[in-house]
This record gives structure tokens, sequence and C-alpha cells, in this order.
């Protein structure tokens, strides 16, 4: 077993998993090497393919068995030839996926700094031009581009990681009208924060006037 108990208590004596998290935003370095090795058997990849792992290393070792005891001797085996031809193909295999992994990766990480980019934008935008004209629905702006994150994070991870408790009762909120169900966390507070933009317009006497925050208020509702 991996743990031992002392004092009641169980302690485990391998390192924990290091994980990316969008909690804590741990990320794998270089140098976490070590680390990665000695948290082996507590890998969540492990965890996931343990069973098919299994099953292959008996499937082997009942092989190698018959083979130990000569099982095998009144067969004609076939050529090794095979296995090493298929083993340049799997190893260019495992590069193409591995590279191919790798690009979503960074592909999925500029995107969520262009989200970043874009949340920053909006708020800066909402407090210095449209908090002095519409004051209430200003700060349901902020308050839904400061939940939007957390809500991205949910879809993304198919709601593997769950709500923040004052994001769900800002989804679930019914006073701005904008309740279904049939949205997903993201798109729920885009909508909501569309309707918050809209109501900003609403509040506002100059908004049919004062083009420079008639064209922010354009620009929040297409972002």
């Amino acid at each position: 077993s991996s743990s031992t108990v002392t004092n009641g208590k169980s302690l485990n004596i391998f390192p924990k998993a290091l994980r990316p998290s969008v909690e804590s935003g741990i990320r794998y370095r270089s140098d976490d090497w070590l680390v990665n090795f000695l948290s082996i058997p507590n890998s969540f990849v492990l965890r996931r393919i343990k069973f098919k792992l299994l099953c292959h290393s008996v499937l082997c070792a009942i092989v190698v068995g018959l083979y130990k005891f000569g099982h095998f001797d009144a067969v004609a085996l076939p050529s090794p030839l095979g296995h090493s031809l298929l083993g340049g193909f799997l190893g260019l295999l495992l590069v193409f996926r591995t590279n191919s992994a790798y690009g979503r990766f960074w592909e999925a990480r500029g995107l969520w700094s262009k989200t970043k980019a874009t949340c920053r934008s909006i708020a800066l935008s909402t407090c210095a031009y449209l908090r002095n004209h519409s004051p209430r629905s200003s700060e349901d702006i902020i308050e839904l581009v400061a939940s939007f994150p957390d809500a991205l994070a949910n879809t993304c991870l198919a709601g593997s990681r769950s709500l923040p408790p004052h994001v769900a009762e800002l989804i679930q909120r019914k006073d701005d009208g904008i309740t279904n169900p049939r949205l997903g966390p993201a798109l729920a507070i885009c909508a909501k924060m569309h309707g918050a933009v809209h109501n900003a317009a609403k509040e506002s006497s100059t908004s049919g006037t004062d083009y420079l925050e008639a064209m922010h208020l354009a620009e929040m509702s297409h972002e």
C-alpha cells in the first residue's frame, strides 16, 4: 500500500501528483521531473488507464509464462520483423499525438489569454465610460465580468469543476428575466451581460446623444 497509519491518521508516502489547476494556477515545470516521477502511484492518468494497463500486463505475463515453460516449442512463431517495423510506426504516431496535444494546449492557452484581455477591456470601459451615467447597471456588468472566468472554466471542464456559490446564485437570479435552463454557465453569463449592457443604455439619459458612450456600449454588446 502507498499509505501508512500514524497516530490514527493516514500518511501517504508518495508526493501529491501535480496537476494544472484553475483555482491554484499550478503548472508543470521542467525541474519538477523528480516529483512527477515519485508521484506516479498518485497519477491522474494512471488512475484512468490502470484497468487497460493491468489487462495488457496480465496478457503479456501469460505469453511469457507459456514461452518460458516450452509450450510454444511446437508452434512456428512469426518473424520478429513485423514487430520491428510496427515499433517505428508507433513511434511516429506517438510523436504526432504528442505534438497535436501540445498544439491544442497552446491554442487553449491563447484563447484563455484572449478571454482575460476581453474581460479586462470590458471592465475598464465600464469603469471609465459607463459608471457615471449608469451606476446600477455598471455594477451588474462588473459582477458578471468577474464571474465569467469561473463559468467558462466550468463549461470547458464539462462540469467537473464546480461553480462557486456566488456564480451559481448569479446565474439563477431572475430579476433580469434571463433564466434559460438550456444555456450553459458561460452562455448564461454572456446573456445576462448583454442584458446588463442594454439596461445601461436605458438607464443613461445621455446614451442617445453622447456618441462616445454609445460607441462603448455597442463595443461591449458585441464582445
